[in-house]
């Protein structure tokens, strides 16, 4: 045997021996356990163990009791700081303490960490004649209530008033309020009405003048009626001006003949138109 053939030898030995490594490698290797999955109509078998669905119901448990009890023991603990003392500051004269103690009572039930300050505002100034609250506490019971009062201006169309601030609420009707001027018109136009009847009762005011009503008419004209029976007819346009005109001729009128007055026209351009009262109870025009 040459050299060669020596060669072809060894060569074949090794592929003999590369091909067949892996099988013994298979015999050899530990063989892994069967897994229970079946297919078809047999089920699954689960590996994960009954006591693991216990221990989560028993610390689900636990959990809701601690709940419990820690909110038990929260509410009393805040169970001994009640409200003891409840102070309300502000001028009142149309508010009614009875009624506005028996709304507010309600959200001063709880303690003085849970009471709700904004609930309290909130009520408060649903009130009619409220305009405006502020809440504050005060260590270690005290809850202090600053109200401001709406300032009624006038009534308002038939049975509502109108502020200061150009509000109109539903107040009620106390005496001394029927002595109040009345503004009629429609709500949209509530400011305007005001600035006017604050204008007009201004200059009015300077011959002892006084007004009882105004009225915003459709055509948008005003309707005056004065406590001193006078009516007063005026046009939005100029209205100011031409009721200056009014003023000055009535400063310059007999005593006799202001009284004699029933209805002053000031819709014209240039003049104006006077109705005068007859003794006898009619009217005529001049």
């Amino acid at each position: 045997m040459n050299e060669s053939d020596s060669l072809k030898m060894k060569s074949k030995q090794t592929r003999d021996t590369l091909v067949k490594a892996p099988k013994k490698l298979r015999e050899n290797a530990p063989r892994s356990r069967k897994k229970n999955v079946v297919v078809g109509d047999e089920s699954v078998k689960s590996e994960f163990p009954l006591f693991h669905v216990f221990a989560a119901f028993f610390v689900f448990c636990l959990m809701s009791l601690g709940l419990l009890f820690g909110n038990n023991l929260i509410n009393g603990l805040f169970s001994n700081y009640p409200i003891k003392t409840v102070k309300v500051i502000g001028e009142f004269r149309f508010v009614e303490r009875q009624k506005l103690e028996k709304v507010l009572n309600i959200y001063l039930t709880d303690n003085f960490f849970q009471v709700d300050l904004d609930s309290v505002k909130e009520k408060a100034e649903a009130l009619p004649w409220i305009e405006q609250a502020w809440v504050k506490k005060s260590w270690p019971d005290t809850v202090e209530l600053t109200l401001q009062e709406r300032r009624p201006l006038a009534s308002w169309g038939k049975g509502q008033l109108i502020s200061e601030r150009k509000e109109i609420f539903d107040g009620e009707r106390i005496g001394q309020l029927d002595k109040l001027p009345t503004l009629y018109g429609a709500d949209d136009y509530a400011s305007l009405i005001v600035d006017r009847f604050l204008d007009m009762e201004s200059l009015l005011s300077s011959i002892d003048l006084s007004i009882q009503t105004i009225e915003l008419e459709e055509r948008f004209s005003w309707r005056v009626v004065l406590r001193e029976g006078i009516t007063l007819v005026i046009s939005e346009e100029r209205c100011l001006e031409k009721l200056n005109g009014f003023v000055g001729l009535y400063q310059r009128m007999p005593e006799l003949d202001r009284t004699d007055i029933k209805q002053v026209d000031l819709r014209y351009d240039n003049g104006l138109a006077i109705k005068w009262k007859k003794k006898n109870g009619n009217s005529d025009a001049a």
